[in-house]
């Protein structure tokens, strides 16, 4: 993947090389969208994504990045045609995301928005109330969707009331899944302590945790990035990874061209999904 991606770089010579990938990756989740319909991968009783994918929340990162991609070509385009086509592909990919469940999912592409405008404004506030019409305009759809569909109800509005009784701190009302996530952290900075300079080796959180685990069942990851880069490989590789966003982003953050301007959202959003998925293991994210 990466020597392709690196390929693929070397091709790139305007920004308009750039509104072409970002099409043909917004279009690959419309068409996602459309086989899922021709199959019937809809129909299922678990997470979607689950079953066809392995891993509901892995299904649901790749759809959120069609879906970033759409906003992005928006940004850049001008044309009114192109628009309503990333339109219906951002509202099929939501349609996707909702289903799968994925509570950072749904929430990264309006923060994505939030902060690529709020950039792009040269860090000023003249457009923040497009981000407040699109809010009131937006929330009570979704809500209504949710309340007159009642599997989602029963599933993801429970979800997203976890979420708020991890925030307050309330684990009597977290689910078993916020649980083991919790324990899953907590073990990966204890596995941290052990080997803090140079990590304890490349994905071997999973062998460490499974030591701990009653079933020794190897293939979990610590569901938070700073953790699983600490765990695995120290404070040396946690710097030397870091390292790529920090320069990134202070070469980004003075210079308000369109590009720059993505590229800096695309890095903070990442650094705040980042708190709940291993992203160094999906290659594609940072490709």
């Amino acid at each position: 993947p990466f020597a392709l991606s690196f390929a693929i770089t070397q091709l790139i010579t305007s920004e308009k090389d750039i509104k072409k990938i970002l099409i043909v990756l917004a279009v690959a989740g419309g068409i996602l969208y459309i086989n899922m319909l021709k199959y019937g991968l809809f129909e299922t009783t678990e997470r979607l994504g689950q079953e066809f994918a392995g891993n509901a929340n892995a299904f649901a990162s790749m759809v959120l990045f069609s879906t970033i991609a759409a906003m992005c070509t928006i940004y850049l385009s001008k044309n009114k045609i192109l628009w309503i086509v990333m339109i219906g592909i951002i509202i099929a990919n939501y349609h996707m995301l909702i289903l799968s469940e994925g509570r950072k999912f749904l929430a990264a592409p309006l923060l994505f928005l939030f902060i690529l405008l709020f950039k792009s404004s040269g860090f000023k506030f003249n457009r923040l109330a497009i981000i407040g019409f699109v809010a009131i305009i937006t929330i009570p759809i979704i809500w209504n969707i949710l309340v007159r569909n009642n599997v989602i109800q029963d599933t993801l509005v429970r979800r997203i009331e976890m979420t708020f009784a991890i925030l307050e701190g309330n684990t009597g009302y977290m689910g078993e899944g916020d649980l083991e996530r919790q324990r899953m952290i907590t073990k990966g900075f204890e596995y941290f302590t052990m080997s803090p300079i140079w990590g304890n080796g490349h994905a071997n959180f999973s062998y460490l945790f499974s030591l701990d685990d009653a079933g020794g069942h190897i293939g979990h990851f610590s569901h938070n990035n700073y953790i699983e880069l600490l765990c695995n490989l120290g404070i040396i590789g946690f710097l030397l990874y870091y390292s790529f966003y920090y320069k990134t982003l202070k070469s980004t953050a003075k210079i308000h061209t369109k590009a720059n301007n993505i590229v800096f959202t695309y890095i903070i959003v990442l650094m705040i999904l980042e708190f709940g998925i291993v992203s160094y293991y999906l290659f594609y994210l940072l490709q």
